[in-house]
């Protein structure tokens, strides 16, 4: 059986420092903001509400802001998610198989809309706090938790962790419990990407699925 991963995870120049910020949504804000783009190497780690390790997945991710994003797996089996601006890939490179969707029913609900977007709008979405870094990993510096306030949020809860101004861990509880954590390494602030490294055309012989509503 496949385990989902991905899309967990996933905006402008960090301005002032954390203590001039007057609420969690505000500091998370300004962080979040800090990213026009971002890479890094993941780890994730999908558990059960048992705390049992169900998978391990690693690969790398690139993000521009706002709405393009690539996640690749490479181990234990090679898969990619690209978002492109308009439409989600989701790519089984094994299977040969492609799935896209519009980008907007993709996502809606999903907490990679806070990588993805570019405005605050966010912030009304969800209840925000600040909670000790334990609750993140070691290395974080500032541990946000959020609630969606949505009743159908794909998600119970995330947490979001960050050590000065870099994004190193992301985790995500699902409405079954079951749990994704996502160790993230050698973080790039602000590299230089651009469209061209999102755009996607799928190869040859490979069977797409339109998922259209």
């Amino acid at each position: 059986m496949k385990i989902k991963t991905g899309l967990l995870w996933l905006s402008l120049l960090f301005i002032c420092p954390l203590t001039q910020a007057s609420t969690p949504s505000e500091q998370l804000y300004r962080l979040m903001a800090a990213m026009k783009s971002y890479k890094a190497n993941f780890t994730q780690l999908t558990q059960d509400d048992a705390g049992n390790t169900l998978a391990t997945s690693e690969g790398q991710f690139k993000l521009l802001r706002p709405n393009q994003l690539i996640w690749e797996t490479i181990e234990p089996a090679p898969m990619q998610v690209i978002i492109d601006g308009q439409f989600l890939w989701n790519y089984d490179i094994e299977l040969e198989q492609i799935t896209q969707q519009p980008l907007n029913a993709a996502l809606a609900q999903s907490p990679a809309t806070l990588l993805l977007g570019q405005d605050k709008s966010f912030l009304t979405h969800y209840q925000i706090s600040m909670v000790a870094n334990t609750q993140c990993s070691r290395g974080v510096s500032h541990c946000f938790y959020l609630q969606p306030k949505v009743k159908d949020s794909e998600f119970e809860a995330m947490w979001l962790g960050f050590a000065d101004d870099l994004l190193i861990y992301l985790k995500v509880t699902d409405l079954l419990g079951q749990v994704n954590k996502i160790y993230l390494q050698q973080p790039q602030l602000n590299p230089e990407l651009n469209s061209a490294h999102f755009e996607f055309v799928p190869p040859p012989g490979v069977d797409v699925i339109q998922a259209y509503e």
